[in-house]
């Protein structure tokens, strides 16, 4: 019993000695060897270039189609009105705008596109006992 834990004890001792020494526990080096210091060198040269990927897929047909819209109305006198412009399917309105023949007596009340944007809408008011010749534009674009 008692040589049981003698070895136990001189077996604790040199794993102490060796781990406190900086050798890692089950590494073993020979005797009188020692170790390599770790050297980094310089780096080495580029390696070629790798080989060229694959085709991607072709993207959508480029530019822009732009086109204006214009409508004339007859605005009866003394009266409110809607008047819309719209663009085709495909297109969406990028911008609009009115003219009349009225130099007083006319109000814009609303001048924007429409909820979905593809139209141009103008609301009026006309106060006058005239008749008023309206055009609305809207600028329809496609290729998006």
């Amino acid at each position: 019993m008692r040589r049981t834990r003698t070895y136990a004890v001189a077996g604790l001792i040199s794993l102490f000695v060796a781990v406190s020494a900086g050798a890692q526990p089950g590494v073993r080096t020979l005797p009188g060897a020692t170790t390599a210091p770790t050297l980094k060198g310089e780096p080495g040269d580029k390696g070629p270039r790798g080989d060229k990927g694959p085709t991607g897929d072709k993207g959508p047909a480029g530019g822009h189609t732009i086109r204006i819209v214009r409508s004339v109305f007859a605005m009866p006198a003394t009266s409110n009105k809607v008047y819309t412009v719209g663009c085709a399917s495909n297109e969406y309105v990028s911008g609009g705008g009115y003219d009349f023949n009225a130099s007083r007596g006319v109000e814009v009340m609303r001048n924007a596109p429409t909820d979905n944007g593809q139209a141009w809408s103008i609301y009026l008011n006309n106060t006058m006992p005239l008749v008023v010749t309206v055009t609305v534009h809207a600028i329809c674009i496609s290729g998006f």
